[in-house]
């Protein structure tokens, strides 16, 4: 549910530069909190989120229809 809110609003924002990593940003930095850096640059690479979680060097599948 997370997801497709956030993918709506980047898509929405999408046409104002610099607006798209703003908010990727954002989302990475509140889903992601201590690997925000990871997921952000996952999100700039591909348009989403990361698929598995690395907190501390551990793998933790993301749950969801990914």
């Amino acid at each position: 549910m997370t997801l497709n809110f956030f993918s709506g609003l980047i898509n929405v924002f999408a046409t104002n530069p610099g607006r798209r990593e703003k908010e990727f940003e954002t989302w990475a930095k509140t889903e992601y909190k201590n690997d925000w850096e990871y997921a952000y640059q996952t999100m700039i690479q591909t348009g989403v989120g990361p698929k598995t979680t690395y907190i501390n060097g551990k793998m933790f599948p993301t749950k969801g229809k990914n």
